[in-house]
């Protein structure tokens, strides 16, 4: 039926038959429009169309015309080749995203999707979870509960950093997000003393069952539990990662978005990255992702007078004061002399590591001297010739 440079579907032969039927007389003009699923004045003006343009008459107005809004191949072919060298490794939202803001150029999502598809740069969706799981509200006041993880990944190529952050449960904004080289108890408890400094303290902090923490594997024993025991914040722990969903999807997204940002701007110093991060990244980026809370309350906590954060944020550890004033740490001895000049042999004396490293000794509240003893001295000591 169809006539040479014509391409015709089925449902249009079908539609042309059937009014050519109609024509022969051999159906009514209501069976026609049953057929076409029209009305019988619609199915009047589709046969007066066939009756003058004949197999044309069936197809729609606008086929085979090329539409105003399309875009030039050759912008295609630009926008393809800025994407393969340039845009490759971003998804299509944080192209768009890109092209419009440094480009200028203003193109659909999906038209953008496949054009990457056809140079084979498209990232693939995520697939969702197979086991359902149901959704947890959000709390209502800022400061009530915050989550806290790190995410290991290789952020630049060659190199594997920890972004440790603490996002709000209800509105997710981003209280800490810094690299740090490893997920240790002194990078999470930097990242929690810089908010408390900042907002106050929060009611709960949710986190996983890492050691550190305070999991099984350490309990009543880390750093960490006790600072969070000693402000009266209430640890909870999480049972699956996708109990603590909003600081895991903050790490998709950092990990989708913020790895090409690095490589664009030829970043491979942590120092710098950190800058990016707070300074650009996520003042830039992350407002699209926040939600405003459901109450214009806050449940910040001011901190309590006279509270010596320095010392609430230490590592802290005790040891006994040998016969000749001395004490023992990882395999080296430190002399300890009292201001007073009162012999500590044999009394239990507190060391303190700042976040930082660096070590204070007290006793009874007073701040000790101290000295490191070298190989020799300690023979000495122990009566060694």
């Amino acid at each position: 039926m169809a006539k040479k440079g014509l391409i015709v579907s089925a449902d249009e032969q079908i539609r042309y038959e059937s009014i050519q039927s109609y024509l022969q007389g051999e159906i009514s003009l209501k069976e026609l429009a049953s057929v076409l699923n029209r009305t019988e004045r619609q199915t009047y003006r589709l046969i007066a169309k066939v009756k003058q343009h004949g197999l044309k008459g069936v197809f729609h107005g606008n086929q085979g015309r090329t539409p105003k809004n399309k875009i030039s191949e050759f912008m295609k072919k630009r926008v393809q080749d800025i994407v393969r060298t340039t845009y490759f490794d971003f998804n299509c939202l944080h192209m768009q995203e890109r092209l419009r803001e440094d480009l200028q150029l203003d193109i659909k999502r999906e038209t953008l999707r496949s054009w990457c598809r056809e140079i084979g740069v498209a990232k693939n969706k995520r697939r969702l979870r197979r086991k359902p799981r149901s959704t947890r509200e959000r709390h209502c006041k800022r400061g009530f509960l915050l989550q806290m993880d790190g995410s290991h990944h290789e952020w630049i190529p060659g190199s594997e950093w920890v972004l440790i952050s603490i996002i709000d449960d209800a509105t997710s904004e981003l209280h800490y997000c810094q690299f740090h080289h490893g997920e240790t108890t002194n990078a999470c408890l930097s990242g929690l003393r810089a908010v408390i400094e900042q907002l106050g303290i929060p009611r709960f902090i949710y986190v996983d069952r890492a050691g550190l923490y305070g999991g099984q594997k350490r309990q009543n024993f880390s750093e960490f539990e006790r600072v969070c025991n000693e402000l009266g914040i209430k640890i909870i722990y999480a049972n699956s990662p996708q109990g603590k969903g909003r600081v895991e999807r903050s790490f998709r997204t950092f990990q989708d978005r913020l790895s090409p940002e690095l490589r664009l701007r030829r970043i491979t110093d942590m120092g710098k990255a950190n800058l990016f991060l707070n300074e650009d990244f996520i003042p830039k980026q992350w407002g699209q992702f926040t939600v405003e809370p459901a109450s214009a309350l806050e449940d910040w906590r001011p901190l309590p007078e006279g509270l010596n954060l320095s010392k609430v944020f230490s590592i802290q550890k005790h040891r006994k004061v040998n016969p000749g004033e001395t004490i023992s740490l990882d395999a080296h001895a430190f002399r300890v002399i009292h201001p007073e000049k009162i012999s500590l042999a044999g009394q239990t004396v507190e060391l303190r590591f700042d976040l930082q490293g660096r070590m204070r000794i007290w006793f009874a509240g007073t701040e000790l001297k101290w000295d490191r003893v070298r190989n020799q001295q300690r023979n000495r000591a122990r009566g060694v010739a």
